[in-house]
């Protein structure tokens, strides 16, 4: 008779369910759309659970694919299968969707007050949309048109 190997519940949420929500509290859920044009970050089938790999801007479609999550606990942009948006490895200013992990905290700042639209910023550098590029860059926030988004607000 084989004898199972059992992990803990705590290594289960951890391991398995990170997509799984706790009572966390949504700052932003949806979209993340450029106000200059009809681009939208995009998971490009990446955002499986055992598939990291780069994100693009890729034209807006609603699909599964461009929802993404930003929670208040661990301020971590990720898709709803748990992957987060974070720094590539080896092109220092470029996005990749990658293992969440703590450190990977994004702000959100509305270029002003109740605004829809604003800028999202990582270590400091927001990330910006290069309409001759489909990676997504983050670099020195200077508030220009091209580091301005959206991010569909749910109503909790």
């Amino acid at each position: 008779m084989s004898t199972m190997s059992c992990q803990s519940l705590n290594w289960f949420i951890s391991n398995i369910a990170v997509d799984w929500n706790y009572g966390d509290k949504l700052i932003r859920q949806g979209a993340i759309k450029s106000t200059q044009g009809d681009a939208c970050v995009d998971a490009m089938g990446h955002e499986g659970r055992y598939s990291p790999g780069r994100p693009e801007f890729y034209t807006c479609h609603g699909g599964y694919s461009q929802r993404w999550v930003l929670l208040t606990s661990n301020k971590q942009i990720r898709t709803e299968t748990g992957k987060c948006l974070t720094s590539d490895q080896y092109w220092h200013d470029v996005l990749t969707l990658d293992y969440c992990r703590e450190g990977h905290q994004w702000r959100w700042e509305p270029v002003s007050q109740g605004s829809n639209v604003g800028y999202l910023i990582y270590k400091d550098l927001c990330l910006e949309y290069r309409a001759e590029n489909h990676l997504l860059f983050y670099v020195q926030c200077k508030q220009t048109a091209s580091q301005q988004f959206t991010f569909e607000v749910r109503p909790l």
